[in-house]
């Protein structure tokens, strides 16, 4: 088994709430910038957390929670704050490079088997799901 350590580096609470705000999906924005704007001048260790599973896909964060897809298929909600698990929601299929975007309450990640997961953000619950005909990365 792989064990996988989930890092956040935050220096000051303002940073925290900046970046809950704006990185709710691959590359932070729809144009995929990738950057951000406002970084602390120091950064520190906040948390880890030990998915015992690896990551390959960038994590979205929002509303004060770190959202990733575990290579075993399963989307973590993590507290931004505390680095504790808040929920996890079983997708039934590897991950695999597929990242988590967040909008409108819900959580969106695609599998290998090709189904797009719609999960309420408030507590892990499927909202709904859409089977394609191939992966979604």
């Amino acid at each position: 088994m792989v064990f996988v350590i989930f890092v956040c580096f935050v220096a000051q609470p303002w940073a925290v709430q900046q970046t809950a705000a704006g990185w709710p999906q691959f590359r932070g924005n729809p144009r995929l910038t990738g950057i951000a704007t406002e970084l602390p001048a120091t950064l520190s260790l906040k948390w880890t957390y030990e998915g015992g599973e690896s990551f390959e896909s960038s994590p979205a964060i929002a509303d004060g929670v770190v959202y990733a897809g575990a290579g075993n298929g399963d989307l973590l909600a993590i507290d931004l704050q505390t680095g504790k698990l808040r929920w996890k929601y079983a997708t039934a299929n590897l991950l695999g490079e597929s990242s988590p975007a967040v909008a409108g309450g819900l959580v969106y990640i695609g599998d290998l088997g090709g189904v797009l997961h719609a999960v309420h953000a408030k507590d892990g619950t499927k909202a709904w799901t859409y089977t394609t005909g191939s992966e979604i990365k």
